[in-house]
C-alpha cells in the first residue's frame, strides 16, 4: 500500500457490480471535496484532489447505490462547509458526519440535524490533522445520544486498551472505522479483544473497510475479520467506498472494492443486503420507504426519517 500526500483524482470509470446490488444500498463512508475548497489546517496530512458531489454522484451511478453518507474530511478540521453543501443538493438521499468540539452548541447541532447530519468524527490525537480532543467526546456525548447521533471513531491500536473503559461508559452509539484499524498481523491481539467486548454492548457499529490494512483485497485475513465481526453483530455492520481513498498515490477502483467485500461473505444475499442497505438505513435515519428511479433524477426517494428532526 503505498501513500503519498498528493492526493488523485478519482477515475474514468469503476468496475461495474458482480452481484445484484440489493435496493437502497448505502455508500457509508465518503467524502467531498469541492474544486473551489481549499481552507485545509495547518497540519493536513494529505493535499485533496478535487472530488466534488457531482462526481460522487457518477459513482453511486456507476456501482448502483442510491444513498450516500458524506463524512467530514480531516484536512477541512472544524469548517464543515463542503459536506453542508453536499447535504443541502441532495438531502434525500445523503446523510452526513461532521466535527464539532466541546464548544460546539446546540443550535448548531439541531442545524445539522435538520440538514442530514446523524454522527460526529473523533479522530484521536497523533493519527491526523484536524483532530479533536477524547474530552470533547465525553461532553459531547450525552448531546449525540439525545439527538439519535453517533460517534465515529479510529483509535491507534495500542489505544483500545486504555479507551475501553471510557468508550464503555459514554452513552452514544459509537461507529468504529475501517475494521477498528487493526493490523492484520496477529491472530488475535487485545486490541481485538476490546473491539469484540464493545460489539457486546449493542451500541457499537462497525464499517467493514478493509483497503487500508492490506494491498490485498482478497487477503483471507480481512475476509476472516469481516465475518467474524458480522457474526458478532450481524445487523450493526455497515460499509463504505472512502472514496475518494485519499493519501493513495495507485489508483483505487470503488467498484472493485464493493466485489471484494461480496467475496467475503461468499455473494450471501441476505448479509449482503444488511451490510449495504438495512443495516445504514437504520443507523443514518434514512426514510424507509421504497425508492423509485426517474430517467431525469436518478434516485428519489419518499417518506420521512425514522427519529427526531
Amino acid at each position: 500500500m503505498q501513500l503519498t500526500a498528493a492526493c488523485l483524482p478519482p477515475p474514468e470509470n469503476y468496475a461495474a457490480p458482480d452481484f445484484q446490488v440489493p435496493a437502497r444500498a448505502c455508500d457509508s463512508h465518503c467524502h467531498v471535496t469541492p474544486e473551489d475548497f481549499l481552507n485545509t489546517v495547518p497540519d493536513a496530512s494529505y493535499e485533496p484532489a478535487p472530488a466534488p458531489p457531482a462526481e460522487l454522484r457518477r459513482l453511486r451511478r456507476s456501482i448502483r447505490f442510491e444513498r450516500s453518507v458524506v463524512v467530514q474530511a480531516s484536512v477541512y478540521g472544524k469548517d464543515n462547509r463542503a459536506v453542508e453543501q453536499a447535504l443541502r443538493a441532495e438531502p434525500q438521499v445523503l446523510r452526513g458526519v461532521v466535527v464539532g468540539d466541546a464548544e460546539t452548541t446546540d443550535a448548531q447541532l439541531d442545524a445539522w440535524h435538520a440538514m442530514g447530519v446523524r454522527g460526529m468524527r473523533f479522530i484521536m490525537s497523533g493519527q491526523l490533522g484536524g483532530t479533536v480532543d477524547l474530552n470533547d467526546l465525553k461532553v459531547l456525548a450525552p448531546k449525540l445520544a439525545d439527538r439519535g447521533w453517533h460517534a465515529e471513531i479510529l483509535p491507534r491500536e495500542d489505544q483500545w486498551p486504555s479507551l475501553k473503559s471510557t468508550l464503555e461508559q459514554l452513552p452514544c452509539t459509537l461507529v468504529v472505522d475501517h475494521l477498528g484499524g487493526l493490523s492484520l498481523g496477529a491472530q488475535s491481539s487485545e486490541a481485538e479483544r476490546v473491539l469484540s467486548s464493545l460489539l457486546s454492548t449493542g451500541r457499537v457499529w462497525v464499517k467493514l473497510i478493509g483497503y487500508r490494512l492490506s494491498a490485498d483485497l482478497r487477503d483471507p485475513r480481512i475476509a476472516r475479520r469481516a465475518q467474524r465481526l458480522y457474526s458478532e453483530a450481524p445487523t450493526r455492520m455497515v460499509w463504505g467506498t472512502d472514496w475518494p481513498h485519499v493519501g493513495f498515490s495507485v489508483e483505487q477502483d470503488a467498484g472493485v472494492l464493493l466485489n471484494a467485500l461480496a467475496s467475503w461473505f461468499d455473494h450471501d444475499a441476505s448479509a449482503i443486503e444488511r451490510i449495504l442497505a438495512s443495516n445504514p438505513e437504520e443507523l443514518f435515519d434514512f426514510p424507509r420507504a421504497a425508492v423509485r428511479r426517474d430517467p431525469v433524477d436518478p434516485i428519489i426517494v419518499t417518506g420521512t426519517p425514522q427519529r427526531r428532526n
